[in-house]
């Protein structure tokens, strides 16, 4: 392992690195495991464009567990707009796309993934410059990359969250995330207890109907856009886990290519 580089100093190599780029386009996936699902889930696949300053697309592909349907989300920015639309839905117009919570590094349908909070003006190294606590732990080869491995603890709102980020070391890229989080059943009974404790004479259909309720309610207030009704289902199923592993892989990774200004008129297509 090297002595030369403190972790401080490879994260502000990795945002300086981004921030230079003039085009960024990735491809890649995420699996989630946990201790009630399959021991290989789905990939759920993901799309990343953009073009200094400001043009993105983002295209998350979200499916259940025992659940042919894919759940498609885009969004996508022209400068001074941003857009969204849900598989069939009719496209809408955003305030903003919301970065992810502190100490999330992993890709998700609802929030802006770290990669465009690194490239996006804006936010611009927001997210990992942001992130204290961070310790070298190994150095490792992932995909195609001899690459430094950080690692963060965190507190969430339901567990604590090991978060894991593996740096290329000659290209100054994130390449590979994973995070654990451990269900803490005190957390979940303080955050919706009080939804089964004032309605003990209900059914345990009609509470889990509240827990949705609440947790839409939840969602929407913190991304200021409404809760989908697949992305709802896969909350839950993390709320019924008691450990949940998220890995995120770049697969493919293209730096300041020629992009058109058109490509960002209309959603992706994977």
């Amino acid at each position: 392992m090297t002595d030369q580089l403190s972790p401080v100093q490879i994260i502000n190599k990795a945002s300086e690195c981004y921030g230079n780029l003039q085009t960024y386009q990735d491809f890649g996936f995420v699996q989630r495991f946990d201790d009630r699902g399959p021991d290989v889930p789905p990939r759920k696949y993901f799309t990343t464009k953009f073009k200094r300053p400001n043009l993105f697309q983002f295209q998350f592909n979200d499916q259940l567990l025992n659940d042919s349907e894919i759940f498609v989300s885009n969004v996508w920015s022209k400068g001074k707009s941003t857009f969204r639309k849900m598989s069939d839905e009719p496209a809408e117009q955003i305030l903003e796309f919301i970065p992810a919570p502190n100490g999330s590094f992993g890709v998700h349908s609802e929030f802006m993934p770290p990669i465009l909070a690194l490239l996006m003006p804006s936010v611009q190294c927001q997210k990992l410059a942001n992130s204290l606590g961070m310790e070298l732990i190994n150095e490792e080869f992932v995909v195609n990359d001899m690459c430094f491995c950080l690692q963060q603890m965190s507190i969430g709102a339901v567990s604590p969250r090991e978060s894991l980020l593996w740096i290329s070391k000659e290209r100054q890229l994130l390449v590979a995330t994973e995070e654990t989080m451990v269900i803490d059943p005190a957390r979940m009974s303080a955050l919706f207890g009080n939804l089964y404790s004032d309605h003990e004479h209900l059914d345990f259909e009609l509470k889990v109907e509240l827990v949705r309720k609440a947790l839409r309610e939840m969602v929407s207030k913190m991304t200021n856009m409404p809760m989908s009704e697949k992305r709802l289902g896969t909350i839950l199923q993390s709320i019924k886990a008691r450990k949940v592993v998220e890995k995120t892989v770049y697969e493919r990774i293209v730096l300041d290519a020629h992009i058109d200004d058109d490509v960002f008129n209309e959603p992706l297509s994977l």
